[in-house]
């Protein structure tokens, strides 16, 4: 009771004497032990306990995913803050203030603050206050991460009954509402009935709201909680523990059907755990966020974010601090552009139980996406192949599969450090080429595959692409380097030392510049193939050559690979052709 009240120190305490007494009690208090001792924040002791639990159920994994978290617990602390974090004081009171949700220039949340209930004279039997009602409260002042709100007031009778009222949800254009209710039964129906939550729908019509629809797959044998409406009204994604889940609460989504909903679909073991899923958010973007106490995390509910790929739910990632803490922190949402937000937490320092929190996203986040081919034709395409996302270091960050023309995604990255990408070598369709080619958006090629130690033979390497850059085309052994000496051709030859020399492409652009030693030699290295390129004095060299001279251009060894002659104003160059493989295999040096 202790535990599921939140009031984790009390539960510390009669977990530890459940155990002291009685060492062969059910092994799930080992567990349950080990979640209080982490968020009181000793993980240590909380790992023994963990490990217990284990020990005598080794093929239940969320203990082995506590230790995990708890492993990951300082990475997570210490790494570059995604967000700014504030406690909205105008908002919250003594008591619980949650679940905050954009609307008609303010926002609406659930608050226990209410008087008690003079009507039925009853007060909620788990905190002894009033039951939940859905305020509304609107935005008087913003600066940078100053926020204050109005005096909030409850929403109409419609919508707020007797019982708890909330969470809720509403569409971009304020007109769905969708919400919790639990209703207010008279008469039990039978000595074990249990009240369940269940989802209720309202339009705004003019200034009121409709009464309100319950939704199709309400049931008096589960919960259907937390609704949470896509931005356009046709995807519902909502908590339940209905049959046909991973355990405890698991996020389901519907589909608009009409006037009602298509059957609810498990979103998976990706995201849901033998722990509980709740309060779910699906922003603008398709992006899905979410809080569980069943993934790796901080401590207590933690607010996770996934998203979609290929038909499948994952690249779960727990959004780290300061937006999670060692206690609960849930009921997020975004505003339009996804800059800022709302959540809920009752971390220490806060004003009541529970109290509402802005941030600002202070990190931008980053994609990697490209189209992965067997070659530089943009038609060669590798459909349904398995991708992986590592960082630099090496750390596996994400997995996914390239779709049926060959493209892969990864959203939501970190922007404070730089990714590597990498096929399998092991994958018997791989493993057929030497090298792999990645396009953009416009089939223009970016990368080839780079031997990496970290990332294997198939690499792309330096992630996402940075557009000051040319693009990481050819791997180092298709790179060319273009090595002479230029000597004139009097009696004796005489070599052009200390001499600048620029080489150029067809276009006139200069891809390097260097200078000759004493011997007239000169080296442009790691130079793209594919390309004609002009080798020429640079500007400012005297004095200028006689028009009858000849300039001998030579291979290391001294044999004589081109000449020419100076122009009118006594400058020269050499055009050196793509074409012309024997006279750039004779320039390549090693």
């Amino acid at each position: 009771a202790y535990l599921i009240t939140k009031n984790y120190v009390k539960a510390e305490e009669w977990y530890a004497k459940t155990i002291a007494t009685n060492p062969n009690c059910n092994t799930v208090v080992f567990y349950y032990y080990g979640i209080v001792l982490r968020n009181n924040g000793k993980s240590e002791e909380a790992k023994k306990q963990f490990h217990a639990f284990v020990s005598k159920n080794p093929n239940d994994k969320k203990a082995s995913a506590q230790v995990e978290a708890l492993d990951n617990m300082q990475v997570w602390l210490t790494q570059t803050p995604n967000y700014a974090v504030n406690n909205v004081s105008s908002i919250n009171s003594p008591v619980s203030d949650i679940a905050p949700v954009y609307f008609d220039g303010g926002i609406l949340f659930i608050s226990d603050r209410g008087e008690k209930d003079m009507l039925n004279g009853e007060n909620s039997p788990v905190s002894g206050r009033a039951f939940y009602s859905i305020y509304y409260t609107k935005k008087t002042f913003e600066k940078e991460d100053s926020i204050i709100f109005g005096k909030a007031s409850k929403l109409s009778r419609t919508i707020n009954k007797e019982y708890h009222n909330g969470p809720v949800s509403v569409t971009e254009d304020g007109k769905l509402m969708a919400f919790n209710r639990v209703d207010h039964i008279l008469l039990m129906k039978s000595k074990n009935f249990v009240n369940r939550p269940k989802i209720y729908f309202s339009n705004q019509e003019g200034k009121h709201w409709s009464k309100p629809r319950a939704f199709n797959y309400n049931s008096d044998a589960y919960s259907c909680g937390h609704p949470a409406l896509s931005a356009d009204g046709q995807s519902l994604y909502f908590s339940s523990d209905m049959p046909g889940g991973m355990g405890g609460k698991d996020i389901w989504v519907c589909k608009r059907e009409g006037d009602g909903w298509s059957k609810p679909e498990n979103l998976g073991s990706e995201v849901n755990s033998a722990g509980d899923e709740v309060f779910p958010f699906i922003r603008k973007d398709g992006m899905l966020f979410f809080s569980s106490d069943g993934q790796a995390g901080l401590g207590g509910l933690d607010i996770f974010s996934a998203t979609k790929e290929n038909g499948k739910w994952g690249n779960v990632a727990n959004q780290g601090a300061p937006l999670n803490s060692p206690t609960d922190d849930f009921g997020i949402s975004f505003n339009a552009d996804a800059s800022r937000g709302f959540f809920t937490s009752d971390r220490i320092g806060g004003q009541g139980e529970d109290d509402v929190y802005s941030f600002k996203v202070t990190s931008k986040f980053v994609r990697i996406s490209g189209k992965l081919l067997a070659s530089k034709n943009a038609t060669d395409i590798l459909p349904n192949t398995k991708v992986e996302l590592l960082t630099k270091s090496g750390k596996p960050v994400k997995t996914t599969t390239t779709d049926a023309n060959g493209n892969f995604k990864f959203e939501n990255l970190s922007s404070d450090q730089s990714y590597i990408v990498r096929l399998i070598e092991s994958d018997p369709g791989i493993a057929a080429k030497k090298k792999y080619y990645m396009a953009d958006d416009k089939n223009t090629l970016v990368r080839v595959t780079m031997s990496d130690e970290i990332g294997g033979k198939f690499t792309f390497q330096n992630l996402p692409l940075d557009p000051s850059q040319p693009p990481q085309l050819l791997a180092d052994d298709e790179y060319l380097t273009i090595s002479g000496n230029l000597i004139s051709d009097g009696t004796p030859p005489q070599p052009f030392a200390n001499a600048k020399v620029n080489l150029k492409d067809d276009a006139g652009n200069l891809v390097q510049s260097t200078t000759t030693n004493a011997f007239g030699a000169f080296t442009f290295s790691h130079i793209p193939p594919e390309k004609t390129y002009l080798v020429s004095m640079g500007e400012g060299v005297d004095p200028k050559l006689d028009l009858s001279s000849r300039i001998v251009i030579t291979n290391k060894s001294g044999k004589e690979l081109m000449t020419t002659k100076p122009d009118a104003n006594g400058k020269f160059s050499f055009r050196i052709l793509k074409e012309d493989k024997a006279t750039i295999e004779a320039m390549t040096v090693i």
